[in-house]
């Protein structure tokens, strides 16, 4: 979570775009529109955690999670959203942490369905590759014109990582997928 939120706060020289700004400008219906639909500020952070924080014309920061069915023996997995904008370089990460193997296909399954939602409220809805991805868990980088840039990087952490995981804690993550989505262009890393 630390390198998606590192992502998610960086800043680059220069003032926002006019894309930037509308993007950044619907990003607090988006967090109301995932908080509707059972998404909750992670309670990992604290003892009274809040899914939005503000500073007036510097930062927007949403940070949100919804459980899911699972069906290994441990922790059930999850989809997590990231939003951040107000700056120069707003962006939205949307995640599934899946703690076994055999919740990789419905967390997959349901991170695509949240990337298609926020994609719409944000601009054109995804590229078909790009949701074919998702549900692949495979890497790819693709725009949709006229201007959402989405990257999508799967992280395998440990493989037996159910088997480690007594149910109700965190533990170690079976894998990660994260779809970063952000106005403009893909940009090369």
């Amino acid at each position: 979570m630390l390198a998606v939120l590192s992502f998610a706060l960086s800043r680059t020289a220069g003032a926002a775009t006019p894309a930037e700004d509308a993007f950044s400008k619907r990003l607090p219906e988006v967090c109301a529109a995932l908080q509707q639909r059972g998404f909750r500020a992670p309670e990992e952070l604290g003892t009274k955690p809040k899914a939005e924080m503000r500073i007036p014309g510097l930062m927007y920061l949403c940070n949100v999670v919804r459980p899911l069915a699972g069906k290994g023996p441990g922790r059930p997995p999850e989809v997590a959203a990231l939003l951040a904008g107000e700056g120069d370089d707003p962006g939205v990460v949307l995640s599934a942490n899946v703690w076994c193997a055999l919740d990789v296909e419905p967390a997959l399954r349901a991170l695509s369905d949240e990337v298609e939602l926020v994609a719409g409220r944000l601009g054109p809805p995804p590229p078909k590759e790009a949701l074919a991805a998702i549900r692949a868990g495979r890497k790819l980088e693709a725009g949709a014109p006229p201007g959402l840039a989405y990257r999508i990087v799967p992280i395998e952490v440990d493989k037996d990582a159910c088997g480690k995981v007594p149910p109700g804690t965190l533990g170690p993550v079976h894998m990660k997928l994260d779809v970063s989505i952000r106005p403009g262009k893909p940009r090369p890393r």
